[in-house]
């Protein structure tokens, strides 16, 4: 049987031994040695049934009886004793080859595991190439406003032109800030005509939630879990319970809006969500402790991955807010160079973040990146993205102690 790949010889400068590497095994290879054992295989199969149709007597094929009557009872006994042999030699050679062909088939199958592998492993790229491409799809959609509903909850003057829009970081809960039905667990994604009743009911509502005169706010229906008794249900309402809602005030005008893409936790990255993909745990006599990752290592290259995979996470928040100031009238009137929340130069102009989240901040922000950028030159510094970046102009101000937490 010959080895799937071929063998290189490799001799040391400084001994006589050699070494043998087998080289990595082509498709071509591969494919070469599923057909031989398929030859194999058929040839085995087309002796097994030659030795099947050996007669075990030549009286068979001369059509005379298996012991004649002529015969003595002890020639009779000789026949029967020799086509014993005969039959078990025929068994055991059948059993030999059914054995080798059960040994080809393992070989066979071992074989388009790697087949498959290798063509898995030359599919990869074309399919990340797919992926984002679909998702490249995905982003335009979002600033497309596909499948987005915008209600206006509350009608007014809008705000000074002037005014830029602030950013909140914290996604809120719609449960635990109207604290609606508490007693009973809190409202759910199926009671959220009750919570826009219940914010523009009191302008001291729209204070605690949304208190800028000019900001997104981003909200879920609850945070916490609720069990509903029902697997299909659980499933569905763990979903709605999540999603993400952007509440957008604009002076004395409040909307609401929806789109399929959920936020998270945070609505802009903490001071630390970027570079924390660099660093890993090390496990030593004084506990456990975050070393960084060694670059060029494979632990590094997903950590890129990982890293770039939030930024793209943060940039369809930035595309979702620059759809709607460019397609829909929430944000006017603007100033008139616009609002561009993926410019750098116009953050803390036209718009800025506000740290509710109590990690982050502009100068907090802004070491972070710093940090990343000794880390080494893998480390994706714009994963902050360019919308982002401009937290420098942002503030950091402490948790609100209305948050209720249920």
């Amino acid at each position: 049987m010959s080895p799937v790949g071929s063998d290189l010889v490799l001799q040391d400068d400084d001994a006589d031994d050699l070494e043998v590497v087998e080289a990595e095994p082509t498709p071509e290879d591969v494919a070469s040695e599923i057909a031989r054992v398929s030859d194999e295989v058929v040839a085995l199969t087309q002796r097994a049934a030659e030795i099947a149709a050996e007669p075990l007597d030549e009286s068979e094929s001369s059509g005379q009886a298996l012991v004649p009557t002529a015969t003595t009872a002890e020639s009779a006994k000789r026949n029967l004793a020799t086509l014993r042999v005969k039959a078990t030699k025929q068994q055991q050679a059948l059993r030999s080859i059914q054995e080798e062909i059960r040994e080809r088939s393992r070989e066979m199958e071992n074989l388009m595991r790697k087949q498959m592998a290798l063509a898995a492993e030359a599919l990869a790229p074309l399919q990340k190439f797919m992926d984002r491409l679909e998702e490249g799809i995905w982003m335009v959609n979002l600033y497309l406003g596909r499948d987005e509903e915008i209600h206006l909850l509350a009608d007014g003057e809008p705000a000074d032109p002037k005014v830029p829009v602030v950013i909140r970081q914290l996604v809120l809960a719609m449960d635990e800030e109207s604290a609606i039905g508490a007693e009973h667990g809190g409202i759910d994604a199926q009671h959220i005509e009750e919570f826009d009743k219940w914010i523009v009911a009191d302008p001291a509502h729209v204070a605690q939630v949304i208190p800028d005169t000019k900001s997104v706010v981003a909200i879920m229906p609850r945070r916490q879990r609720r069990e509903y008794g029902d697997p299909w249900k659980q499933q569905k309402m763990d979903e709605a319970n999540r999603q993400t809602y952007f509440l957008i005030r604009n002076g004395g005008k409040l909307y609401r809006t929806v789109t399929e893409f959920n936020v998270g936790q945070t609505l802009v990255p903490t001071a630390e969500e970027f570079t924390s993909f660099f660093y890993q745990d090390e496990h030593g006599k004084h506990g456990k402790h975050r070393i960084p990752i060694e670059p060029g290592t494979l632990a590094w290259e997903r950590a890129e991955e990982a890293a770039d995979a939030r930024k793209r996470h943060y940039m369809r928040v930035g595309l979702i807010l620059q759809g709607l100031a460019d397609r829909t009238t929430v944000f006017h009137p603007q100033p008139e160079s616009g609002i561009n929340f993926l410019d750098y130069e116009q953050g803390g102009k036209t718009w800025r973040f506000l740290a509710d989240a109590g990690s982050t901040g502009g100068p907090v922000l802004l070491s972070a990146v710093t940090a990343a950028a000794s880390l080494g030159p893998g480390v994706a510094v714009t994963g902050v993205l360019g919308f982002a970046a401009a937290a420098v102009f942002g503030v950091t101000i402490p948790r609100l102690k209305h948050r209720r937490n249920y």
